[in-house]
């Protein structure tokens, strides 16, 4: 019997990726597998002769040998940047060498909240109400961890989203009554898993103040104001004229009637002809003494 023995060159006929647990993802041409897992990568190609078959990575050969037609390599406790990069399935025999195949390979961790809580306090039990005064500027803070960095969102306690941002995101705010309520955090990367923590803030009433308030304050001054307007304009009125100005300092007169048993006093600095004539007499008597 003639047996005709056909030789072909290789061809790849499946490039693909499995984990031992969790997900595995493609997302953008970029295949995605859970840190810390298992991961086989196989590859599948077809020609006669039976094609040799290899698999590398970022950094060295995983594997090369002649195993039929499916090579299998187990990459265990992927840790992130050193499995990162692109994979490639290589085939090739004594007829030709097959274009190969190629896969853009990332370590994906779930998303955790690290943080959250008021910037610069020391992170408190969720369950426990963050008391905050009224009228203190705050900022409520979530920061997150995973790979590749989650988009963090800040939802208000009627569920509205007040920031996000990659990896962190804060929210500032002035403590008042509208502020009261929990406040929810989420991390997301890629896939469906979503991590979430809760905070509850607490507005304080402002204690009460001893003393007068501002605004008795403010009464008392006006009051204060009216009495001064009031003194001046009775000065003005009263004293508009220099007899005025005496009799509201009560400063004598020469023409004011005597006081019984005072003597009659005359101002120094007014002078009448009153005084002019008493003074001459004066002056007369003493030159005929």
């Amino acid at each position: 019997d003639l047996r005709l023995d056909v030789q072909y060159a290789p061809q790849i006929t499946e490039f693909s990726v499995k984990a031992s647990f969790g997900l595995v993802l493609s997302q953008g041409g970029t295949i995605y597998a859970e840190a810390g897992s298992t991961v086989n990568f196989n590859c599948t190609a077809d020609g006669n002769p039976v094609p040799s078959l290899s698999i590398d990575g970022p950094t060295t050969i995983l594997a090369s040998a002649e195993l039929k037609k499916t090579i299998l390599k187990t990459v265990t406790r992927i840790d992130g940047s050193r499995d990162d990069g692109v994979y490639n399935c290589k085939a090739a025999n004594s007829v030709a060498v097959a274009p190969e195949k190629r896969i853009t390979f990332n370590v994906y961790e779930l998303p955790a909240i690290k943080f959250f809580d008021l910037n610069g306090k020391k992170e408190s039990d969720p369950g426990q109400c963050r008391n905050v005064p009224t009228d203190a500027k705050e900022t409520l803070l979530c920061l997150s961890s995973g790979q590749p960095n989650p988009h963090v969102t800040i939802l208000n306690p009627e569920g509205v989203v007040v920031a996000n941002g990659s990896q962190q995101a804060f929210y500032n705010f002035n403590a008042d009554q509208k502020v009261n309520g929990t406040y929810q955090c989420h991390a997301r990367n890629i896939g469906n898993v979503t991590a979430t923590a809760l905070r509850s803030i607490c507005v304080m009433n402002s204690p009460e103040r001893k003393g007068l308030s501002k605004g008795a304050i403010a009464a008392i001054i006006s009051v204060l104001l009216f009495v001064i307007v009031v003194v001046l304009i009775i000065f003005t009125v009263v004293c508009g004229t220099k007899e005025g100005t005496r009799r509201f300092f009560r400063i004598p007169s020469v023409d004011d009637p005597p006081i019984e048993n005072q003597p009659v006093i005359t101002h120094p600095f007014e002078e009448t002809e009153e005084s002019h004539q008493k003074i001459r007499t004066e002056s007369i008597n003493t030159s005929i003494n």
